[in-house]
């Protein structure tokens, strides 16, 4: 980290150097309930390395680990052995005050960490949202562009407390200690595993059985992996590439798929209970006797997806692209498919009874059950 830092000091003194331009802070919220602190330590308005080092440690840390004593753990552990950092030090508390300087924002991502380390090279009247963007963008490796507006608050200004979005960021190196933890032993709960290429190990490596609940594998490349019978309750699969790869009778209570590639994965037979597969590629995905109960695939692309005889309870499809899919044996009562693209979809033995189809799309190619009358639930005849 300190070979970033000063790799970027030549950037800091050039862009000291453009003049005094200078931005307020980017308004959040109107009307903010609370204001805190910019900055992580010890509630001063000075960006300093302990406050670039908080930023790392949190978006490193697992969301089952960020308490304040981990993160003054973690923290002193990149900073060894110069500094040792109390956890009363540690104020305002990330996890309470949710300081986030970038979007997208997750509750204190790299991105944040970026725009924090930005700042210690910049000077502060200089601090302005089109400096901050060029110095985090350098240092997130192009990983990451952030463009000016995507600079929501100004390190060492006070600011509201921002509403977090849910868009994926860089990930850190995986663990090495626990990648091997995962292999060897097959268990490897609350593991950070973000960016682990688990397919150059081994293309369809067998992690059969194995327990990865509330592990962080955001943009691991599992293509082709056998996970049939693994646990990954809560964990999260941000951005991840999970092509062809086998979840048959899986556990996915809330596991987070958000924006990753799925192609042609299976979950046949798995509990996706609560999972979020909002605005993933699950394009040919098998989900046949699937448990979908309060499951999140909004924006999904899911064409030529095989639902048959899954389960559908309070299941959000809203916008998703459902070209070609098979509901063969399907309830979809309680269903929401608002905005939804239904055309060559096969519906013909679904249970339709209260399922929302506000402005769903068909065609002449989309089968029905007897009797269905599509234009009057709602759908929308689209050529």
């Amino acid at each position: 980290m300190y070979r970033e830092i000063l790799a970027l000091m030549a950037l800091g003194i050039a862009l000291s150097a453009c003049g005094s331009e200078t931005t307020s802070p980017v308004a959040i919220a109107p009307e903010p309930v609370a204001r805190v602190n910019s900055i992580y330590f010890d509630d001063t308005d000075r960006v300093r390395v302990e406050d670039v080092a908080v930023a790392h440690a949190f978006a490193n840390l697992p969301f089952a680990r960020r308490d304040r004593a981990t993160l003054a753990t973690a923290v002193g552990a990149l900073l060894r052995p110069t500094v040792t950092i109390p956890p009363d030090r540690i104020f305002p508390d990330p996890l309470a005050a949710d300081i986030d300087f970038a979007t997208p924002a997750a509750a204190i991502d790299l991105a944040d960490a970026a725009v924090v380390q930005a700042a210690l090279t910049i000077v502060p009247q200089n601090r302005s949202q089109s400096n901050l963007a060029a110095a985090a963008t350098v240092l997130l490796s192009s990983r990451l562009t952030l463009a000016p507006e995507d600079i929501r608050a100004i390190p060492g200004e006070a600011i509201p407390v921002p509403v977090p979005s849910s868009r994926p960021f860089p990930a850190p190196t995986p663990n090495p200690a626990e990648l091997t933890a995962l292999l060897q032993d097959g268990e490897c709960d609350s593991c950070q595993l973000q960016g682990a290429n688990l397919s150059a190990i081994a293309i369809g490596i067998d992690l059969e059985n194995v327990s990865l609940r509330e592990s962080d594998l955001s943009f691991a490349d599992l293509t082709q992996a056998t996970l049939r019978n693994s646990n990954l309750t809560s964990a999260i699969l941000r951005g991840a590439t999970v092509v062809e790869t086998d979840f048959r009778e899986a556990t996915l209570f809330s596991t987070d798929f958000r924006e990753a590639v799925l192609r042609g994965a299976s979950f046949a037979a798995s509990g996706l209970q609560g999972a979020i597969l909002q605005a993933t590629d699950l394009r040919g995905a098998d989900f046949s006797d699937a448990d979908l109960t309060d499951a999140i695939l909004i924006e999904a692309n899911l064409a030529d997806a095989n639902f048959s005889t899954a389960t559908f309870e309070r299941t959000q499809l809203d916008a998703a692209i459902l070209l070609r899919a098979d509901f063969t044996g399907v309830s979809l009562a309680t269903t929401d498919l608002t905005d939804a693209d239904l055309r060559g979809a096969n519906l013909s033995t679904a249970n339709l009874s209260g399922a929302i189809f506000t402005n769903t799309r068909y065609d002449t190619s989309t089968q029905f059950p007897s009797g269905f009358d599509p234009e009057r639930a709602g759908l929308v005849l689209q050529p």
